[in-house]
């Protein structure tokens, strides 16, 4: 079996879940909320993650498997869109 190491930049491709709409989708609930400490921060931030409706979490993984399929087409490179899923 041949192996070869290519050197790649850090997030290249993103295939990072979170980055693909979660934490956008819990920022914006989160800021809703009012927070005076880290704490309360903190509770708002996870509480905001449990309130995400299904289908945006849904979503983040169709996202994850369509870049994983492009990111194999480009044959491991990052010169593609990623999809927008709704």
């Amino acid at each position: 079996m041949l192996v070869e190491l290519w050197c790649q930049p850090p997030n290249s491709p993103d295939l990072n879940y979170c980055d693909l709409g979660v934490f956008t989708a819990t920022l914006a609930r989160q800021q809703e909320k009012t927070a005076r400490n880290i704490d309360e921060l903190i509770a708002a931030t996870t509480e905001a993650y449990w309130e995400l409706p299904p289908r945006v979490l849904n979503a983040a993984f169709l996202s994850l498997q369509s870049c994983m399929d492009l990111c194999i087409q480009a044959n491991g490179d990052n010169d593609f869109k990623p999809p927008h899923i709704s």
